[in-house]
């Protein structure tokens, strides 16, 4: 393994502990309710799967995956055409979802590494630690060659 991280959601986990603990406070407040207890166990069940996110890069391969390992992508290198530091706005938000910048995997802040295939397949995976992970993929995906079109002169005269 050349590069193993994994960041820890605190976004995550503040905004679904407030929201259970507002959960848990409406069951002592206004009695037992079973559908209250199930969303409190979604909710567990959420900060669970979503706790945490690894990327992984190996020789062959880059994957990520959330919490236990779910909701994840494995990549191999051979299919990675460019990669680049960005910063997510708040829109692209946490979790794993659909955006104009193809898909986004986070957990927690804005700085993430933009990742286009050759097939123009686009993802966006939030990282804590850009910089070490944007060079050591970098030191696995060939630059693209610049291909530099020289202006050809003509000698028609008009």
């Amino acid at each position: 393994m050349l590069y193993q991280k994994k960041q820890f959601g605190w976004a995550i986990l503040v905004l679904i502990s407030w929201v259970l603990s507002s959960v848990l406070l409406a069951l002592y407040v206004l009695g037992s309710s079973v559908p209250v207890y199930l969303f409190a166990a979604g909710l567990v069940i959420v900060a669970y799967l979503f706790h945490s996110l690894t990327i992984k890069v190996s020789k062959y391969e880059l994957s990520w995956s959330f919490g236990p390992g779910v909701f994840g992508q494995k990549i191999p290198i051979s299919a990675i055409a460019k990669v680049n530091p960005v910063t997510n706005s708040w829109l692209h938000g946490l979790g794993v979802k659909i955006t104009h910048d193809g898909w986004v995997y986070g957990v927690s802040g804005f700085q993430a590494i933009a990742i286009e295939l050759h097939d123009g397949t686009k993802f966006r995976v939030g990282s804590d630690d850009q910089a070490n992970l944007l060079a050591c993929l970098r030191t696995l995906i060939p630059e693209e060659e610049v291909v530099i079109e020289q202006e050809i002169e003509s000698d028609l005269d008009d």
